[in-house]
């Protein structure tokens, strides 16, 4: 498994800002969802989790660039253009479940 974001995006040497701005993002995006969301009995969220979900997040922050109009186009003839999403902590929520209170409303 990927253990940082460039290597998950395969991101070129060139974007070291913008994957450094990515992952802040994204760190700040998943810590902000968490905090004080925790289910009862559970501390903390576990590293791995955590880490996990900032690579799924910053993924989605650091392809955004090349998708215009929210559309991605991705390299290769059989590849076709897929929408990305509204909101980049969508690709991690099912991830963090397991560890947050359920949500009544």
């Amino acid at each position: 498994m990927p253990t940082t974001l460039a290597e998950f995006v395969s991101a070129g040497a060139g974007d070291a800002v913008f994957l450094a701005e990515c992952t802040a993002e994204a760190e700040a995006l998943v810590d902000a969802h968490t905090a004080g969301n925790l289910r009862a009995g559970v501390e903390a969220l576990p590293p791995v989790i955590r880490a996990r979900a900032v690579l799924e997040v910053g993924a989605d922050l650091y392809n955004r660039r090349a998708a215009r109009n929210g559309v991605a186009g991705f390299d290769g003839e059989s590849m076709a253009p897929v929408r990305v999403r509204n909101d980049p902590m969508g690709a991690c929520y099912a991830t963090l479940r397991p560890w947050l209170a359920p949500v009544i409303g």
